[in-house]
């Protein structure tokens, strides 16, 4: 039996900061890409601080969302870092700065970007299945609005992040683990006046202090401020 010819190059699980990237590469790449998400977008992504370093900040440049980035976030220019009561000024040259924009503002960015590139995004589709043929993945099963379809791909990622249905579908063993040292709580906050206006925040724009506790305080998008303390984990369970 001749097998049937695959639907799409790649089926990508997952349309957020590691599958929506992936999809433009392999779109400029020629390959017909079809990327997935179980949820309704645009949400946001409880996992993330958001700080992206410089090298980050190349990478969204290379994928063509960089400038949008900037556009919508204030920058950092440096960082007021005190370690065990001891402070710390770094200061980012003029065209090197870092952004910490909330994954509800950067995930539709990268997401349209795909699309763009010419990727198919379908969103609350989600996988229950691998299809599998010669000892190999060759498609997935997909749910979306009570209906069913098999979809098969030359190649099937797992862009799925932390409990990932791939990686539990093919039996992927887990190869580092470790117990948690801290735990954490972050929100956000309406940015004060002060922060535009009094030392140090109008010549850094976040402050982190490390000791039992670690504690963060970045801008993001929106006027808001992202504040974060992660102690003991012990601490954090009480």
């Amino acid at each position: 039996m001749t097998p049937s010819q695959p639907d799409y190059d790649c089926v990508i699980v997952g349309a957020r900061i590691a599958g929506a990237p992936l999809a433009i590469h392999l779109r400029r790449a020629g390959m017909r890409v079809l990327l997935l998400d179980a949820d309704k977008l645009h949400s946001d992504q409880p996992f993330s601080t958001h700080a992206i370093q410089l090298p980050g900040m190349d990478l969204l440049d290379e994928l063509g969302v960089g400038d949008a980035v900037r556009a919508r976030t204030p920058e950092v220019s440096g960082i007021r870092l005190e370690v065990l009561g001891h402070p710390y000024d770094l200061t980012l040259p003029d065209h090197r700065r870092i952004y910490c924009p909330r994954r509800s503002t950067l995930d539709p960015l990268l997401q349209d970007a795909a699309v763009a590139a010419g990727a198919e995004l379908r969103t609350e589709a989600r996988v229950t299945e691998l299809i599998e043929e010669a000892g190999r993945v060759c498609g997935v099963v997909v749910t979306h609005a009570g209906t069913t379809q098999r979809i098969r791909a030359r190649f099937v990622v797992g862009a799925d992040g932390r409990n990932s249905t791939v990686a539990r579908l093919v039996g992927a063993e887990t190869y580092i683990a470790h117990e948690a040292e801290r735990g954490g709580y972050w929100a956000y906050y309406p940015k004060p006046a002060c922060w535009d206006q009094d030392e140090p925040w109008k010549r850094f724009g976040t402050a982190i202090s490390l000791d039992d506790t670690a504690r963060l305080c970045f801008q993001t998008d929106g006027d808001l401020l992202i504040v974060g303390a992660f102690p003991p984990s012990a601490e954090a369970r009480s």
